[in-house]
């Protein structure tokens, strides 16, 4: 029998949940209900819970991923055309939002993982995931009056520092 990992709960063997909902089919295909339909209806919206919170894991896990790959490459853009003699675009600023849009899908979905009792073994994850949220507007909030060739370098670096961020965020939540 296979079993597939949720984590931090109890295994669940696929075969199981696989037949709680084929049983739960049939029973409403059927019309009928008894005790020990209730019982795997239990079993079965459990076992869906779960799923869903390891999907929701996932989500939370390949957005880390995608931040810091996305963060890399806007830090470099900047970095880039600050070294040509550039100044703070459109392009480079909606990129930057983007990237803040980002980061708060994934602290969404840790918001979410930790209502739901799932906890990272590392309570650094959460200062981590703070301070890439929180960084990017605290350097807005500094340079919006400034000039924008200044701004496209804080911006570039800040970037590679969310970056950074995201490696450590990563590497204690898993």
């Amino acid at each position: 029998m296979t079993r597939e990992r949720v984590p931090d709960a109890a295994w669940v063997p696929r075969r199981a949940v696989a037949d709680a909902g084929r049983r739960y089919t049939q029973r409403v295909a059927a019309g009928r209900e008894d005790v020990a339909s209730r019982r795997d209806d239990a079993a079965f919206h459990h076992a869906s819970k779960e799923r869903t919170l390891s999907a929701i894991l996932v989500i939370h896990q390949r957005l880390a991923v995608s931040v810091l790959l996305y963060m890399l490459a806007v830090g470099f853009w900047g970095l880039f055309s600050f070294m040509r003699g550039g100044s703070l675009s459109g392009s480079l600023s909606g990129a930057l939002a983007i990237a803040q849009g980002l980061i708060m899908l994934q602290g969404l979905a840790g918001i979410v993982l930790f209502t739901q009792g799932y906890r990272p073994p590392s309570s650094l994850h959460y200062l981590y995931g703070v301070a890439a949220a929180l960084v990017l507007p605290f350097v807005w909030s500094y340079m919006k009056d400034r000039n924008a060739r200044q701004a496209l370098l804080f911006y570039s670096l800040v970037s590679l520092f969310a970056a950074g961020l995201a490696i450590r965020g990563i590497v204690t939540g898993s």
